[in-house]
């Protein structure tokens, strides 16, 4: 549970970030790497940093969604909306 995590991370100062991540997700860090990346964050006085969410979509029942899975979710802004759909 992430709410655990968190005041696990707080109670013991036991880390500095906390990626919250499903199963079915992927975190893909920026060329530099990952500590450097959580580095810049940190300079820069970012305590929280929202990344947009690659989702697998099992077409059926798999516990190894990143070998069986082709589709994902588009994350919400990453495809323009249309005149009709921008219009509601």
């Amino acid at each position: 549970n992430i709410a655990h995590c968190i005041r696990h991370a707080l109670g013991r100062r036991a880390a500095d970030w906390l990626l919250h991540l499903d199963h079915d997700e992927l975190f893909l860090p920026p060329p530099q790497g990952v500590q450097e990346h959580f580095l810049h964050l940190q300079r820069g006085g970012c305590r929280l940093y929202l990344y947009q969410n690659f989702e697998a979509v099992p077409e059926e029942h798999t516990l190894t969604p990143f070998l069986d899975v082709s589709l994902f979710k588009v994350p919400q802004g990453s495809v323009p909306r249309t005149p009709l759909g921008a219009a509601g």
